[in-house]
Formats: C-alpha cells, structure tokens, sequence
C-alpha cells in the first residue's frame, strides 16, 4: 500500500473506521497504473540464465528469450493500460450483509 500511496492512488486514514481510500476515480487509473506502482521487477517469473556467460549456446538463446520475454511484456503492459479499474469493479459481485 506503501508504493500506492506514493503514487498518489490511495490514502491512509487514521482513526477507528479508518483504514486505506482510493484518492482518484477508479475510471481514471488503470491496471497498468497499479502495476507501475508496485512492480519492481518483470511480469514474467522466468528470465535468461547466467549460469555460464561464456557459453555461446547460453548467450544464443538468452538473445532469443530475452526478445520474447519483452515483446511479451510490451503486449501485456499495454493491454493493461486499456483496463480502467472501474471496468473491473462492475464485475465484483459484494454480499449483501
């Protein structure tokens, strides 16, 4: 919550019946956004190897991952960008109490 209240999305609010609140639209933020906010590193898990940087197989095949992995990213990053958070929110169903 830390990095979303450095990026300006949230607030904490103190007291009882406090606790974290949106500080913008949820039409004006989108997942890439909150995914800006709070990666620190690639979306992907997996990545080129170091295991022997002399090895030229090693080396051949990091070039060819290392593209696939980014133009993955690219794709996905901007996928994101088209999803606004209150698209997402007309699909979460809340119990009635």
């Amino acid at each position: 919550m830390a990095a979303l209240r450095s990026a300006g999305y949230v607030e904490s609010i103190a007291g009882p019946g406090g606790g974290w609140a949106l500080c913008r639209e949820l039409g004006d933020l989108t997942v890439r956004d909150i995914y800006a906010a709070i990666a620190s590193k690639s979306a992907f898990a997996i990545g080129t190897a170091d295991d022997n940087p002399a090895c030229p197989v090693e080396s051949a095949v990091n070039r060819f991952l290392g593209d696939a992995l980014n133009s993955a990213e690219d794709e996905l990053l901007r996928r994101l960008a088209q999803m606004r958070l209150s698209d997402i929110a007309r699909y979460v169903k809340v119990p009635k109490a």
